[in-house]
C-alpha cells in the first residue's frame, strides 16, 4: 500500500514539473525579435476547450490583446478586433487576455450583447499568468503581434492597432516603422528617469501634442517636500481648459464655458473630415507642471498659462454681465450641522439625496449639471467650511429646490451681475 502511495505522489509531482518549469521560464520579458515559448493556456471562455497550447495555432499570426472589464477602450475596440478575426481568420488568431478570473469573465460576456451588442467571438484566456509576465506592461489595451513563425514582430497600444495593417501584415510580411509601445510611469514626472535630482527640482514643465502610447487617459498630482504640480495625459485641449476651469472658477460646469468659434477641428471632432480614432490620436494633448509650493495658491492659473503659450487655442477667465442665479446664505443658524468629516455626495447619483460635509461649490456644480436648461448657477454663500445640504424629494424647479434649501438657511436667487467665465478663442499668438 505504501509502494502504491508512493508511486502516485511521484506521478503527480510528474504532472507538476512542466507546469513549475513554465513558470520559471518566462521570467525575463521578451522583446521584439524573441521567439515565444509553446505555453500552455488555460481558463478559455469562447472556445471549443478550456485548455491549449500557442502550438495549437501554429501557421497563424497570432495577436494577443491585453485587456480588462474596466477598460473602455479595451471594450469599444471589441467589434473591430472580432471583425479581423471573422475577416482573416484562415491566417490570423486573435486571443485576448486577461487575468481576471474566469467567472468575472463569464459574467461579463454573458451581458455583453445586451450592453454592448453582438458577442465577440475573440478566444478569451482567463485568469493569466504567463503571458502577463512574458509581456510586462501598464497600459491597456495592449497589443502583441507574433508572426507565424512564433517571433514577436510588434508591441503596439490602442491607438495603433488598425484591421488595415493586418491585412498589410500578411501580405508584406512586416508592419514597417512603427513606434514601440513603451509604458510610462505617470507617477513621476514624464520621461525623467532615476537620474533626475528630485530633492533639487524647483520647476519641471512639458507639453506634447499627439497620443503619449504607453499610458492612458489620467490625472497624477505632483507633490513632494519643496514642489507641488499637476499632471495630465492623453486629454482633449477642451477637456484640459475645462480641468483648469474647474480649478481656478467656483461651481464651475459647462455653463461657464464660451467657445469662439465652436466648429474648430482642433477642439472638436467633426465627423467625415476623419476616423474619429485618428482624429484623437493627433489631438491628444499631455500636459506636466510643476512648481515650487510656494506658488500653490496660482498653480492652476500658471498651469492654464502654460497651455495657452502653447496650444493653438487659449482659454482666459473673463468677467461677463450675465443674467444667472447666486446660491446665498438666508440664515446661518439654520445650517445643518455638519457632524462628519467624511465627506459624501449622492447627489450625482440619484435624487432624493445628499451632500454631507463638501463644500459648496459641489452642490453649484451638481446643480449647473443637473439643470442644463437653467441659468447658470455661481456660489455667493462665502462659506469656507464644509456644509451638509439635503435634496429629501425630486426637484423640477429652482422653486421646489428652494422649498428645500429655505429650511437649511440657503436659498437660490436670480442676478445680473458680473460672474467668471471661462472664454476658449483661437491663439492669436500662435
Amino acid at each position: 500500500m505504501k509502494k502504491l502511495t508512493i508511486l502516485i505522489v511521484l506521478a503527480l509531482l510528474c504532472l507538476k514539473i512542466p507546469l513549475i518549469a513554465q513558470e520559471n521560464q518566462i521570467l525575463s520579458a521578451l522583446k521584439i525579435g524573441d521567439t515565444i515559448p509553446d505555453i500552455n493556456l488555460t481558463h478559455i471562455l469562447n472556445y471549443p476547450s478550456k485548455k491549449a497550447k500557442l502550438s495549437d495555432f501554429k501557421g497563424k499570426v497570432i495577436i494577443l490583446d491585453f485587456w480588462a472589464t474596466h477598460c473602455a477602450p479595451c471594450i469599444a475596440s471589441f467589434p473591430k478586433l472580432d471583425s479581423v478575426q471573422r475577416k482573416l481568420g484562415n491566417e490570423v488568431q486573435i486571443l485576448s487576455i486577461t487575468n481576471e478570473t474566469e467567472a468575472a469573465i463569464k459574467t461579463f460576456l454573458e451581458r455583453y450583447p445586451a450592453k454592448y451588442g453582438p458577442m465577440t467571438t475573440v478566444p478569451q484566456i482567463t485568469e493569466d499568468k504567463v503571458l502577463h509576465r512574458l509581456f510586462p506592461h501598464r497600459s491597456i489595451p495592449h497589443y502583441i503581434w507574433i508572426s507565424k513563425e512564433g517571433t514577436v514582430e510588434a508591441i503596439l497600444g490602442g491607438f495603433q492597432f488598425k484591421p488595415e495593417k493586418v491585412e498589410k501584415f500578411l501580405k508584406e510580411g512586416g508592419l514597417g516603422e512603427l513606434p514601440v509601445k513603451i509604458d510610462i510611469d505617470g507617477n513621476i514626472p514624464l520621461f525623467s528617469s532615476e537620474l533626475l535630482p528630485k530633492a533639487k527640482l524647483e520647476d519641471y514643465r512639458v507639453f506634447f501634442k499627439g497620443r503619449l502610447e504607453g499610458i492612458g487617459a489620467g490625472t497624477f498630482p505632483r507633490r513632494s517636500a519643496n514642489t507641488i504640480g499637476i499632471c495630465w495625459t492623453n486629454e482633449l485641449l477642451i477637456d484640459l481648459f475645462k480641468m483648469c476651469g474647474l480649478k481656478i472658477i467656483s461651481g464651475f460646469s459647462d455653463k461657464s464655458l464660451v467657445i469662439q468659434p465652436k466648429d474648430s477641428l482642433q477642439l472638436f471632432y467633426q465627423k467625415g473630415a476623419m476616423p474619429e480614432s485618428d482624429w484623437i490620436y493627433a489631438n491628444d494633448y499631455s500636459v506636466d507642471f510643476i512648481v515650487p509650493k510656494r506658488d500653490s495658491t496660482s498653480l492652476f492659473r500658471q498651469v492654464l498659462a502654460y497651455i495657452n503659450s502653447r496650444a493653438p487655442y487659449s482659454a482666459n477667465v473673463v468677467n461677463r454681465r450675465l443674467a444667472h442665479l447666486e446660491l446665498r446664505v438666508t440664515d446661518k443658524k439654520a445650517l445643518l450641522p455638519t457632524k462628519s468629516d467624511l465627506y459624501k455626495n449622492t447627489l450625482y447619483k440619484k435624487v432624493p439625496g445628499s451632500m454631507i460635509a463638501g463644500p459648496t461649490r459641489n452642490f453649484v456644480s451638481w446643480f449647473n449639471e443637473h439643470f442644463p436648461d437653467l441659468p447658470l448657477l455661481v456660489d455667493r454663500t462665502e462659506l469656507s467650511s464644509p456644509v451638509t445640504i439635503r435634496v429629501e424629494q425630486q426637484v423640477s424647479s429652482v422653486r421646489e429646490l428652494n422649498d428645500l434649501l429655505s429650511e437649511q438657511g440657503l436659498m437660490i436667487v436670480p442676478s445680473n451681475k458680473q460672474v467668471e467665465m471661462l472664454v476658449v478663442s483661437p491663439n492669436p499668438k500662435l
